[in-house]
């Protein structure tokens, strides 16, 4: 079989609801910058998180000031904090913004995530090169600005990757939110050592939504319950249900799925956000490309 789980949406729009039925895709929001957030302590990164601000709305007009200049000045936007962007008055614009500047918005997230795990500037190239289809090119420097911008205003998520680092550097356990530890038994790289980086947050939101399902499978085979499963991925399930369930079972998988951590650093305690949807189709809802498709309740 082919990876069912990262299908692009004109893909996704083909798997339709049977007659009678609807499906349903809950989402953990933000569940990996969460995770990296519980392990790197107090910071800009957690508190952007507290705010419920994502980390590349926030980034965004700090890499791209020209694509927001009409609406924040450069001089406000080197001195905008995590606690200073949501109370201003332009804030839903600013967000718009970036969701509408598709690919300022995309590099971005790629950069942020990409430093999360310890990316170099040439892996970022390459990603937004291919990511793109080769229509971005970013060049040497233009790649290492993206990630010095990111770093200066992260610098406690280089802590973590450092203490990812060092542990198997020197062969000691490494732990995830839930307690599961890992040794690096390998001659300690680069490439190690990003594995190392990435491999508590993403182990741990994986688990999380592996344990959602049993949850809601052993409640599907104990309630009689004419649900399916249909795929999980890292961070969401698809399920097939009676299309006048559909609330009832996105709200049940949204229980399934609710989980909260406490960080191994300093106690502060945490869940995980879920995002609900349904639809006649899997493809994202659209009002006028795909009315069917999965939407947010």
């Amino acid at each position: 079989g082919s990876n069912f789980q990262n299908q692009p949406d004109h893909i996704r729009r083909l798997f339709i609801a049977r007659p009678g039925r609807s499906l349903v895709q809950n989402d953990y929001e933000g569940a990996e910058a969460v995770a990296v957030a519980l392990l790197c302590g107090e910071g800009n990164f957690r508190e952007l998180v507290k705010q419920k601000v994502k980390h590349h709305n926030y980034m965004c007009p700090k890499l791209f000031p020209d694509t927001f200049k009409d609406l924040i000045s450069p001089e406000e936007i080197q001195a905008l904090r995590p606690l200073t962007i949501k109370p201003r008055p332009n804030y839903k614009d600013i967000i718009k913004r970036c969701k509408e500047s598709k690919v300022e918005y995309d590099i971005t997230k790629k950069t942020i995530h990409g430093y999360d795990y310890g990316m170099g500037w040439r892996t970022l190239t390459e990603t937004v090169l291919k990511g793109t289809e080769g229509r971005i090119v970013l060049s040497p420097a233009q790649a290492k600005s993206f990630l010095g911008g990111v770093s200066a205003e992260f610098p406690e998520v280089r802590l973590f990757q450092l203490r990812a680092e060092t542990a198997a550097k020197e062969f000691t356990p490494i732990a995830n939110l839930f307690g599961h530890e890992i040794v690096f038994c390998k001659r300690y790289t680069s490439s190690v050592g990003r594995t190392a980086i990435s491999w508590a947050p993403q182990s741990t939101v994986g688990i999380c939504m592996i344990l959602a399902a049993c949850k809601l499978q052993d409640y599907i085979e104990a309630e009689h319950r004419d649900w399916n499963i249909l795929t999980i991925t890292h961070d969401s399930g698809l399920v097939d249900c009676p299309e006048d369930e559909a609330v009832e079972c996105s709200l049940k998988l949204a229980e399934c799925m609710d989980i909260e951590f406490t960080s191994p650093i300093d106690g502060w305690k945490y869940r995980i956000g879920v995002e609900r949807q349904t639809g006649k189709n899997w493809g994202k809802y659209h009002e006028k490309d795909n009315p069917l498709g999965v939407k947010v309740q």
